[in-house]
């Protein structure tokens, strides 16, 4: 019988000592295209594998960032963004997690600390990711991501470029953090020897705008009933893309793709499971990437994830006017940024328009930013007549993943929706 995941995880295996990385990728990405037939999916494993080839081939500057840093500056610099904590992801997709956690842990890296991260620390060790001619990275939200790419900075020997962003988001904080952006593309500029142009910027925002009209339109589709696109494939790769392509016309290509499937699965009756009986609103950016059972079991109970919090649009569209002041906002409007009640609020508007019956929070281990706030949530939503199950686990990790306890803790999370 064929079996992607092991004839990946194979090649993945045979390439631990191997100088042919860019032979590997391209093995893996001619596999993973027949897992899906859809144009959304094979244009996002299409720019994937783009920006580690051309990452790893040094066509332009490498710019490692992390995810909360807009991708569009990126762009608008010239440079290819390269995102470690996506790329580990997918390894954990490939099933070679584990061997990249352990070869982290090697590193140093304590197993209390976020997988994602470990595992990206494996990766590197093993020279599976391209050399950084410049890191960007952001302050908010994940603290393992300053720790890391502070790391990663002295490991290759070049420069970190910082920007803080304050829990607030008045205008003092909004100008605060564009002040940081002005200085990091002028330290860019010199790091890399290249003139930035506002008007590429204004350019790139553009095709992001257009990019973000598909996405609210995705959203607005997905409040069908019965649901039209589980959260599962939106967890594997529509959050990713969202991450590493706006601005591009790979990721403007890829959203309205995704919008003509889902309107098509509507309009032929293809609901995203049979007889959906149970509507379920995912918390958390991630999932656990590697094998397990918990979206089968939900599906087995009739019950589908409608809609998933990493999805939803909370940014306003770029004012062109102002690009750099643009990118800050972007930046400042998250919704996990600040007090919890923004986030409360925004889930809030997620469970009305989705027509949720459950919530599930996954915790992710070494997670704070988000696990943090998970019990607040759950007492918020219990009172107001949700059930809300707070699910830990881990993304990368399989070791920290107990499919017993998880299945009996699903099981009740659904026998609850049934009674009610």
């Amino acid at each position: 019988m064929f079996d992607l995941n092991k004839i990946v995880s194979e090649l993945v295996r045979k390439s631990l000592h191997s100088d042919s990385i860019l032979s590997l990728t391209a093995q893996i990405g001619r596999h993973l295209l027949y897992r899906n037939d859809r144009l959304s999916f094979k244009i996002w494993i299409g720019h994937l594998f783009a920006i580690l080839r051309d990452s790893m081939l040094k066509k332009k500057a490498v710019v490692w960032t992390s995810i909360f840093i807009p991708s569009e500056l990126i762009y608008a610099m010239g440079c290819v963004p390269f995102h470690a904590e996506v790329f580990a992801l997918v390894a954990a997709y490939l099933n070679v997690g584990p061997e990249m956690i352990h070869a982290g842990e090697q590193e140093g890296y304590s197993s209390d600390l976020c997988s994602c991260y470990r595992c990206a620390a494996g990766l590197v060790s093993g020279s599976f990711f391209p050399v950084p001619d410049l890191i960007i990275s952001s302050s908010h939200l994940c603290d393992g991501s300053t720790a890391f790419f502070r790391n990663m900075a002295k490991y290759y020997g070049v420069p970190h470029l910082l920007v803080d962003v304050p829990y607030g988001d008045d205008k003092n904080a909004e100008d605060y953090v564009s002040r940081q952006i002005k200085d990091i593309i002028l330290q860019a500029e010199e790091v890399l020897s290249f003139k930035f142009d506002i008007d590429k910027l204004r350019d790139v925002l553009t095709t992001s705008n257009e990019t973000r009209k598909y996405y609210e339109r995705f959203n607005r589709l997905r409040e069908h009933v019965p649901a039209p696109f589980s959260g599962s494939r939106a967890l594997t790769y529509v959050s990713g893309m969202m991450f590493i392509s706006m601005g591009t016309h790979e990721g403007y290509s890829f959203s309205k793709a995704l919008c003509r499937e889902v309107e098509a699965d509507i309009a032929n009756s293809r609901p995203a499971i049979p007889d959906e009986k149970h509507r379920i609103l995912w918390l958390h950016q991630v999932k656990p990437y590697y094998k397990n059972s918990i979206f089968t079991d939900l599906k087995d109970r009739g019950a589908v994830i409608a809609a998933e919090e990493i999805t939803y649009i909370y940014w306003s569209p770029y004012d062109l006017r102002c690009p750099i002041e643009a990118l800050a906002g972007r930046m400042m409007e998250n919704i996990n940024l600040g007090p919890i009640e923004r986030r409360l609020n925004a889930v809030r508007d997620m469970v009305s328009r989705y027509k949720i019956d459950g919530i599930i929070h996954f915790s992710q281990w070494g997670c704070r930013q988000s696990s943090g706030g998970a019990y607040i949530l759950r007492r918020s939503f219990i009172e107001e007549g949700i059930p809300f199950l707070v699910l830990h686990g881990d993304c990368a990790d399989p070791a920290n993943y107990a499919e017993g306890q998880t299945k009996t803790r699903i099981q009740a999370f659904l026998e609850i929706l049934e009674s009610t």
